[in-house]
């Protein structure tokens, strides 16, 4: 993704030290086209030798399979000082290309380990295996592995305590069910904002806070809808009274525009 969209990490009016020994500076950049106006480089690649490149024009094509770009530059000139020899040359071109290989970034681009949201579930299954003491990132790569199961179910539990919620609000105002559909939300990610508070410190076992929101929200969501086939609904008029006195208490609080 580097490679092919490196263009978009370039910013214009910006002197740019993604690259060891490369200082790129462009006026502006067009992503469409890939083109870069106005060029100032500076390579210090060479130890002995500075060099500083200057072009009206530039396009970059990647070279995804090599993990490299290159920066082809138009109707420029490149200004060498050697300074071992005390030496200066001044070259005018054409066309000149100019390699810059993303993997020799000072880290910019990755390279580095991996955080926990970065790995995949073989990498964390691997990472949790080879662990010494469990510390806290041992806890934070086992709760980002929990968690990449327990959010694709939550929208299932999420989904079976809408039925239920669904069929005793029938009756009532539309902008009730949706208020009613986020107070439950708000419950959810509530309990799942503690269970990742205190399984990431080892309070508990981070499948205990990565599961118990699904398995509350599940559960209410099994009984409602146990209690509707046996037509004995649960009663939910209390909300619709809370949400009426909160409404007039969202009037009462406005100021008088008049």
């Amino acid at each position: 993704m580097a490679v092919n969209n490196s263009e978009i990490g370039l910013k214009p009016r910006t002197f740019n030290d993604a690259f060891n020994g490369v200082m790129l500076y462009v006026n502006s950049v067009e992503p469409a086209t890939r083109t870069l106006r106005d060029v100032f480089i500076e390579d210090q690649r060479s130890p002995d030798v500075v060099s500083t490149v200057v072009s009206p024009m530039g396009r970059l094509f990647s070279q995804p399979e090599t993990g490299s770009f290159q920066l082809r530059l138009y109707n420029g000139s490149i200004n060498q000082v050697d300074v071992r020899d005390r030496t200066a040359h001044t070259i005018q071109f054409k066309t000149y290309d100019l390699r810059l290989d993303i993997q020799k970034s000072a880290g910019v681009y990755g390279g580095g380990p991996k955080n926990q949201e970065e790995m995949n579930i073989p990498e964390l299954r691997a990472y949790l295996r080879k662990a010494g003491p469990k510390d806290d990132r041992y806890y934070l790569t086992l709760m980002e592995l929990h968690k990449k199961f327990s959010l694709p179910f939550s929208c299932l539990f999420l989904a079976l305590l809408a039925v239920p919620l669904g069929i005793q609000s029938r009756h009532a105002k539309r902008s009730f069910g949706v208020g009613l559909g986020l107070i439950f939300f708000l419950f959810y990610y509530l309990m799942l904002s503690a269970g990742w508070v205190f399984g990431e410190n080892g309070t508990y076992p981070p499948v205990v806070g990565m599961w118990v929101p699904n398995l509350v929200v599940g559960g209410i969501g099994l009984f409602l809808l146990i209690r509707n086939a046996k037509e004995r609904p649960v009663r939910i008029e209390f909300l619709l009274k809370a949400g009426a006195v909160f409404r007039r208490w969202l009037r009462a609080g406005r100021p008088d525009r008049s």
